[in-house]
């Protein structure tokens, strides 16, 4: 298992933060998912916290079985974006380009976008 790096952290908090302040989503099973998965980063528990963020992707709206659509498109690419360093540290390669790949599709910033391309060209090479 790779060293965890300070840095992932407080990009964690700051996603963490972005989601609760700018209300990208109303829905509070999502925020309390990624919650749970900073708190278990936080305890080194990157399996658990890659669980947490699974369940964030397919948390039903309105008890409907709806999965998170594309007007959370900002939300999704938050989620990929963890997903995607959090498969990353656990050295799953594979799977970490295709959650680069989701956040490159979702993200609606151009930071989010060009983090998005550096770990894609990190990954291939």
């Amino acid at each position: 298992m790779k060293k965890f790096p300070i840095r992932f952290l407080g990009l964690l908090a700051a996603l963490f933060l972005n989601i609760a302040i700018a209300g990208e989503t109303n829905n509070d099973d999502v925020n309390i998912l990624i919650n749970k998965s900073i708190m278990a980063i936080q305890n080194k528990d990157y399996e658990k916290a890659l669980s947490f963020i699974n369940q964030a992707k397919n948390v039903n709206y309105d008890n409907n079985n709806y999965r998170l659509t594309n007007s959370d498109d900002s939300t999704l690419a938050e989620i990929y974006q963890m997903e995607g360093q959090l498969l990353e540290i656990l050295g799953k390669k594979g799977e970490a380009i295709s959650a680069w790949y989701n956040c490159l599709n979702y993200a609606k910033t151009d930071a989010l976008k060009k983090e998005a391309e550096v770990h894609l060209k990190h990954l291939r090479d």
